[in-house]
């Protein structure tokens, strides 16, 4: 079962070059992986002095494969992203393939 897509965050770059310049990081985003969204949180009540913030956390099902991301990227089944996330925790689940990534 899918009701969205999830995107990872591919980081190349970085370091120093054979002269000692610095080499920039640059982040690009790893085609769209079918997925399953449940959501964990949604707080619409945050403030600050200048207006308001929505505080969401994610629970993620993709099919087994290897993923170490630190940075996703989710959209819904309607087309409407969600907002790029830092991965908290990943599960792999072996008896029903799956990998459980918690946002």
């Amino acid at each position: 079962m899918k009701n969205g897509t999830l995107q990872y965050a591919i980081v190349t770059g970085g370091g120093l070059d054979a002269i000692g310049d610095p080499i920039p990081v640059v982040t690009s985003w790893s085609d769209p992986v079918d997925c399953l969204i449940i959501t964990n949180t949604r707080n619409d009540k945050g403030t600050y002095q200048d207006g308001k913030f929505t505080q969401m956390a994610y629970v993620v099902h993709i099919d087994k494969q290897p993923f170490d991301a630190k940075r996703v990227r989710l959209t819904n089944d309607r087309g409407i992203e969600l907002g790029e996330f830092q991965v908290q925790d990943v599960q792999f689940l072996d008896l029903v393939r799956r990998v459980k990534i918690t946002v």
